[in-house]
């Protein structure tokens, strides 16, 4: 299953991306009402994938295990 697929607002998530590009490459400005629903549809966003990944078995918000390379002895 792709992103779009899992994230009901797809397009509002990529809009933000682009607002959030515009306005860190000094592009555009945006007042706090102007950015509020990109916000709102990243979070939105977020709990979609959330809620896909917990009802496949894996929590995000959990912490990765620390995976440590084996030394490997030289001759």
């Amino acid at each position: 299953m792709s992103l779009p697929e899992i994230v009901t607002n797809w397009k509002g998530v990529t809009d933000a991306f682009d607002a959030r590009n515009r306005l860190v490459h000094g592009r555009d400005r945006y007042t706090r009402n102007m950015a509020l629903p990109h916000l709102e549809h990243l979070l939105q966003g977020v709990m979609d994938l959330s809620t896909y990944c917990l009802k496949n078995g894996h929590d995000i918000f959990k912490r990765l295990p620390v995976r440590r390379k084996v030394a490997v002895p030289q001759h």
